[in-house]
């Protein structure tokens, strides 16, 4: 299943309190600062926070003032409709996950990349299923979803970690509740 230096640094994922409360995320979100900026898979262009519509689909264009900012009263009224986000290469945010990514330099040898899922769960939870070229660890910062991965299934509540070996189809099936989640993409 997994290396020693792996199998240490789910352990310490597993183990690690991440102390994130949905009023401390919404007041960064208040910050008038850039998201990073990527590369989608066919080229384009797009933001470091994207809605996860009712299709499944990521689109971030509704959430950006015309200067390429986050613009928090749109990101406002799409939260308060209960869609889920993502907000993406996101490990230099915080203490803590500054903390994650050094853990991970220092274990592994190399560079993880994370994203933060944040949502209500009023409406469509992620996406359908899919699998990824690389492993995933998602870390339950709050709240209480549920997975299917291959033909399992599982509860994750707070502060609770999932390990998901690449190429494994998977997807979040229902979310109770508020919930912030951490995933670490393990390219290698």
């Amino acid at each position: 299943m997994t290396n020693k230096p792996l199998q240490k640094f789910i352990e310490y994922i597993d183990n690690f309190f991440i102390d994130f409360t949905e009023e401390d995320f919404l007041n960064l979100l208040k910050i008038r600062r850039r998201w990073p900026i990527h590369t989608s898979p066919r080229g384009e262009v797009i933001g470091g926070v994207e809605l996860i519509n009712n299709l499944g689909e990521k689109i971030w264009t509704p959430l950006y003032d015309a200067e390429r900012f986050l613009d928090f009263n749109k990101f406002t009224y799409f939260y308060e409709k209960g869609y889920s986000f993502i907000f993406m290469e996101i490990l230099d945010l915080t203490e803590d996950l500054r903390e994650i990514h050094q853990y991970a330099l220092d274990t592994l040898g190399a560079i993880v990349h994370g994203n933060l899922y944040f949502s209500q769960g009023l409406q469509n939870p992620s996406f359908d299923f899919h699998t990824d070229h690389y492993d995933i660890i998602i870390k339950n910062i709050y709240g209480k979803c549920k997975w299917i991965v291959g033909k399992d299934i599982r509860i994750i509540e707070d502060q609770q970690s999932l390990f998901i070996e690449k190429n494994v189809i998977h997807k979040v099936e229902h979310i109770e509740g508020k919930r912030l989640s951490l995933t670490i993409a393990l390219h290698n």
